[in-house]
């Protein structure tokens, strides 16, 4: 198999016996593997290369996998907006003997795509993994450009410069319409429409307060408004 189109795998399990036989089982199926014992080594490992789904146990002798987790939804640490984004949104899937519906429960809560417990077949693993992989590179194709950056429409994240701010579900929504066709004006009804899926009927104010908000994490942050608001039609945005 080529390996340009190998797909990376981050296993983080201290149990070495056990991670030698599940790398056996990956690289057998065309996966290039990168295992750790300690949880400290997975996140350093991050500010290096960037995995295309993880494999996570949760008793680890450093860190349980549940601070591990948190810390990777935060970008665990990189400094680079736009790859501390990539590395928060890797797909992950704990691999635990800890079968506790509390466990299962906190895992998923603390941003866990999937949980599985051990023994796990080898089959169903891979299954799963093909899942996670295809979901991800769905969400990683919704990056719409912006001006002075880019929109991150699933993630809720703008990416402006070295700043990456965070939206709401329906600031992301609204901007992505915006995005999609600079220089249009869209009225206030196709906002709604197109962005939130909304009945025309819904209250169209709703989107002046919506701009209003981004206007102000915009500033918050030193940028200028790239609205336009035009008068008795709507709004658009400046291509810059």
């Amino acid at each position: 198999m080529s390996r340009t189109h190998e797909k990376s795998i981050l296993l983080v399990e201290d149990n070495l016996a056990l991670a030698g036989s599940i790398t056996d089982v990956l690289t057998l199926n065309g996966f290039r593997v990168t295992s750790v014992a300690r949880a400290e080594d997975g996140l350093r490992q991050l500010r290096y290369d960037l995995p295309d789904l993880i494999l996570l146990d949760i008793m680890l002798p450093d860190m349980d996998g549940f601070t591990f987790l948190r810390e990777l939804r935060r970008g665990a640490g990189v400094d680079d907006p736009e790859r501390r984004l990539m590395v928060s949104r890797i797909p992950v899937i704990i691999l635990t003997a800890r079968s506790t519906k509390d466990s299962i429960l906190t895992g998923l809560h603390e941003g866990a795509d999937h949980y599985l417990t051990k023994p796990i077949d080898p089959d169903v693993l891979i299954a799963h993994i093909h899942i996670q992989l295809q979901r991800s590179r769905r969400a990683s194709e919704d990056v719409i450009p912006f001006p002075g950056g880019r929109l991150y429409p699933s993630a809720n994240r703008l990416v402006l410069g070295e700043v990456m701010i965070a939206l709401t579900p329906q600031e992301a929504a609204l901007l992505k319409v915006l995005a999609s066709e600079p220089d249009r004006t869209f009225s206030r009804s196709e906002l709604l429409k197109l962005g939130w899926g909304a009945d025309i009927s819904y209250e169209t104010k709703t989107v002046d307060v919506h701009i209003y908000n981004i206007k102000r994490k915009l500033a918050r942050h030193g940028f200028e408004s790239p609205f336009e608001s035009v008068r008795g039609k709507g709004y658009r945005l400046r291509r810059g």
